[in-house]
Parts: structure tokens; C-alpha cells; sequence
């Protein structure tokens, strides 16, 4: 593996095991929302940076780590006014389960199945711990440059990575969650988008979540575009597109993975998914992970994502409205 050193602006992995970059933003930069098939870790360095995952708001502090799963959606916000350093680290999830194989009893995916579970990505480590994780960055990314043949450097790869996993791990468990300050979001999305990512295979449409939540479903369609950047229908055809790539890629029949992502029409669901991927359903298990991932824009184009904290504000601001205690 090639350490990348100034990334470019491409979401998607070139290798199959991981890849490491330490970037420099000088100016004011607005992501669109996107998701990967890999794992994506952030090391903050410096700079006016909010992240955004699936919904949530996370204001970064100098030594923060933001852990984003396969197919979360996110964005980065760079405000103006100071140079934004981090590290970014990507990982395959297949490679993080052949290096954990030595070691049974300790799960180098807990972490990033966690942050799914918790619907919560940020891990903010102890001012003596965060150092540890600098140094191991560095060697990552020095590793080319050290006199070892191409087997030692391989090896040392593995050994570097590994410890750093344990670290993520270690230090997720050890993060205290205060809502509204390490984290803003609005209390009715969050569980919308749990139920979603729970219930793919069920009835999600715009009606059935409204009965769902008591909620009037023009009140649900803006505030979810507003708090998400994306609308509701857009969202739950992306995760389902998602979710069906991965059982694609494990060996699952075309036409079970159309049911078990809860679309109703086989045709639609292939024309959904070449139009989403590029390729047919049934000729993605046969193409190698970095081919069919491509880095994928979950934002329309006609959709204005929150701007500021001022708008995230509005965002929770909806949650107190009367017309949400309203079903129409």
C-alpha cells in the first residue's frame, strides 16, 4: 500500500487493504453528503470544522476522531479562518476481519459497530492517549521511506495498524457522550433514521412513517430534508441500494436481495441499482471491491444542506413545532 500524502477529492479506495493521507485545507470547503463501503476514520488536527453523520452535528475540537461505517452518510463543513489539518484513514472492513483473525477473543470491528449502534461517531481521547495515535499515524505513513525490504514493511504495516485499532477501541469505550455539546441533532430524525436502518425489508413510505411517528407527513418530508440534506425518499432508496450492494458481494441471489431491501419490483430495483452503481446487480458479486466502489453522492442537486449552526438551530427549533403533534 502507497501512502497517499495530499488526497485528492475522490470517495472512492483504489486498494483493497487501506490507505492513509494527511491533508492541509487552507479555505472554505462544503462537501456534498456521500457515503463509502469502507471504513473512514478522521484525525482532527486544526481548524473550523463541523462533521455531519447521518444527520448529526459535531462541532470538532483539536485531538477529536470521527469514526463513519459503511454507508453512513456525511459531509465536512470548512469554515474560513484557519487552516483545517487532519489525518484520514480508509479501511477496507474485509482486511480489518483477515488481520483480526489471530486475535478471537478482542473485535477490532467494535468500534464502528458501536458507533452504528449509538448513532454516535465521535471518540474523544485523553490528551495522553492522542499522542500515541499521532505517532502511529506518522510510522503508517513513513513506512515507505524506512531501509526494510518490501516483506518487513508489510509486516510493519500490519503491526502499526493493528495497535492503532486496539487504540480506537480503547478509546471509544472511554468517551463520555454529552448531548448538545459534543453532538447536536434533532431528537425526532434520530429515531426515524434508526427506524429506517432497522425496518429496509418493511413498508417505508412517506404515509406508513408518519402513522409511525404521529406525525404529519408534510412536516416529516421538510423537516427531514432540512435536518438531513437529502429528501426521505432519496435517503431510503440509498440505503437500500447500499445494503443490497453488500449482499450482492456476499454471494446472495439477485432476486432475494430485491426482497430482503424491501423493493417491491425486481425491474425497478435493477434499474435502480445500475443507474446508482453502474453495473447490474447480477454482475456486481463478480467485480473486485475497489471496482464497484465508487464514492457515491447522497445529496440532489436541488437540496440545500444546513449552512451554518444558525440553520442546525432551526433544524431542532422544528422538533418543538405544533404542527409535529399533527397527522394530516
Amino acid at each position: 500500500m502507497k501512502t497517499l500524502w495530499n488526497k485528492d477529492d475522490r470517495f472512492e479506495m483504489l486498494r483493497e487493504d487501506f490507505e492513509l493521507f494527511h491533508n492541509y485545507t487552507e479555505h472554505s470547503v462544503r462537501t456534498e453528503y456521500h457515503t463509502h463501503n469502507f471504513y473512514e476514520i478522521l484525525f482532527f488536527l486544526s481548524g473550523a470544522v463541523e462533521y455531519e453523520v447521518e444527520g448529526r452535528h459535531y462541532p470538532l475540537h483539536p485531538g477529536d476522531i470521527i469514526l463513519t461505517n459503511t454507508s453512513e452518510v456525511h459531509k465536512t463543513i470548512i469554515r474560513e479562518g484557519k487552516q483545517y489539518e487532519r489525518y484520514v484513514l480508509w479501511i477496507r472492513p474485509e482486511f480489518v476481519t483477515s488481520i483480526n483473525l489471530p486475535f478471537p477473543d478482542f473485535s477490532f470491528h467494535a468500534c464502528f459497530d458501536s458507533s452504528v449502534k449509538s448513532h454516535y461517531n465521535l471518540i474523544r481521547p485523553s490528551q495522553e492517549l492522542f499522542p500515541a495515535f499521532l505517532r502511529l499515524l506518522e510510522q503508517l505513513g513513513s513506512i515507505e521511506d524506512t531501509p526494510v525490504k518490501s516483506e518487513g514493511k508489510h509486516v510493519l504495516r500490519i503491526c502499526y495498524l493493528t495497535e492503532l485499532l486496539v487504540l480506537l477501541n480503547l478509546a471509544q469505550k472511554d468517551t463520555e457522550v454529552t448531548h448538545g455539546i459534543h453532538v447536536i441533532s434533532n431528537p425526532k430524525i434520530d429515531e426515524v433514521v434508526f427506524f429506517i436502518n432497522t425496518h429496509l425489508r418493511d413498508d417505508l413510505s412517506l404515509d406508513s412513517l408518519a402513522t409511525q411517528f404521529y406525525i404529519s407527513k408534510f412536516y416529516l418530508s421538510r423537516l427531514f430534508r432540512d435536518c438531513m440534506g437529502i429528501s426521505l425518499h432519496q435517503y431510503i432508496l440509498n440505503k437500500r441500494l447500499l445494503l443490497a450492494k453488500e449482499l450482492l458481494q456476499n454471494q446472495m441471489e439477485p432476486y432475494a436481495v430485491c426482497e430482503e431491501c424491501g423493493f417491491g419490483d425486481y425491474s425497478h430495483f435493477s434499474r435502480s441499482f445500475k443507474n446508482y452503481f453502474g453495473v447490474s446487480p447480477r454482475e456486481s458479486p463478480s467485480l473486485s471491491l475497489a471496482s464497484v466502489d465508487r464514492g457515491h453522492s447522497a445529496q440532489q442537486k436541488d437540496t440545500p444542506a444546513p449552512q451554518s449552526f444558525s440553520e442546525v438551530q432551526r433544524c431542532l427549533d422544528y422538533s418543538e413545532s405544533p404542527a409535529a403533534d399533527r397527522q394530516h
